[in-house]
């Protein structure tokens, strides 16, 4: 069974942009608006962690994928 990556360094930095720019839209939305829904909240939020990781994943130096198998030459 192969194990998600997951570089720590990259990902705390990529979610600490997301989570500035999640303030900022949220922010910019109370702002024009004049109210901020909690589904808008939950479901930014949510998708704030989900996208930094795939943004942490496009940014991680790649390489040869490990061979989790049990075989063994």
């Amino acid at each position: 069974m192969s194990k998600l990556p997951l570089e720590k360094p990259v990902f705390f930095k990529v979610l600490a942009v997301v989570v500035v720019l999640l303030v900022v839209g949220l922010g910019l939305e109370k702002w024009y608006y004049g109210e901020l829904p909690v589904r808008d909240i939950v479901g930014a939020t949510i998708s704030s962690v989900i996208f930094a990781y795939l943004v942490h994943l496009w940014m991680i130096p790649g390489g040869q994928v490990p061979d989790d198998s049990d075989e063994h030459p």
